[in-house]
């Protein structure tokens, strides 16, 4: 029996930051997921906002819509979605609109949250969840 990889759910500031600097710290997170070390989470609402992210950020550097639609769609197809999480008010204090990563992170049984925002960082996050600066999280698969 295979063992199951460590889950981690991706802010969308590293997502995006991952496609703009690739050799970032961002970039080497994200690549443990591309690279199979780790599998990344969804949920719908974290879903809607990668490709809000990607539309505003990504389109201004020239990748088309069709484009983005694709990496929406492989992220889709290969990591674990959690159709409905719960929701948890209040675990992110100063900044609610980002409770939907730690809601996704619950949900799948995440070990990881991986962001650069301080209101991620600083959250309540409960189940044994870590929260971690993209270059954290890298150093901890490097070990």
């Amino acid at each position: 029996m295979k063992a199951r990889l460590s889950r981690a759910v991706f802010d969308t500031n590293v997502l995006v930051s991952s496609y703009w600097s690739p050799s970032g710290p961002p970039a080497k997170a994200v690549g443990l997921w591309r690279g199979g070390s780790v599998e990344m989470c969804l949920s719908p609402g974290v879903l809607q906002e990668y490709r809000r992210a990607f539309l505003r950020v990504l389109g201004k550097r020239g990748m088309t819509v069709r484009e983005i639609d694709g990496e929406i769609a492989l992220m889709r197809r290969k990591c674990a979605f959690s159709e409905n999480p719960p929701r948890i008010p209040g675990c992110v204090p100063g900044d609610a609109d980002d409770e939907k990563f730690v809601e996704c992170a619950v949900a799948a049984g995440a070990r990881y949250l991986v962001s650069g925002d301080s209101h991620l960082l600083a959250a309540n996050v409960p189940g044994g969840i870590t929260a971690l600066r993209p270059s954290e999280f890298v150093r901890v698969f490097s070990a």
